[in-house]
């Protein structure tokens, strides 16, 4: 992912080499409000990987999932301890069983099990 800001504001464009992306800093800190702020783009990422594990899932299973919500907000009010809290809601006809298995498999998404281990980094400049 390869990520450029030019010096006149905040909005920074974001790429796979594919596919382009806006982001901006907060209105409140002088970005224009127009784009998802990074951290947004956090909870957006694993929101986004929980779905689709899910979705995988019950395709894979032919469970009957309509729909699939998954709210995510990241409290980071204590910085040596945020929290993730996870809201999932699923609409289809589903048993009880099918969504126990369903919210457990959830927890094997690739994002979410990489933010719970917490990094490393590396830093290369050039």
């Amino acid at each position: 992912m390869i990520s450029s800001i030019n010096e006149k504001n905040y909005k920074s464009v974001y790429t796979n080499g594919v596919i382009e992306g806006l982001s901006d800093a907060p209105s409140e800190i002088g970005g224009e409000g127009d784009a998802f702020t990074p951290f947004e783009l956090l909870e957006a990422s694993l929101a986004s990987c929980i779905c689709i594990t899910i979705r995988k899932y019950a395709e894979y299973h032919n469970f009957s999932v309509e729909k699939i919500d998954v709210k995510i907000h990241i409290d980071d009010s204590d910085a040596q301890n945020p929290i993730i809290e996870k809201t999932i809601n699923l609409t289809g006809d589903l048993t009880e069983e099918e969504r126990n298995k369903i919210l457990k498999v959830s927890e094997s998404c690739k994002v979410g099990k990489l933010l719970s281990k917490g990094f490393s980094f590396k830093n290369n400049a050039l």
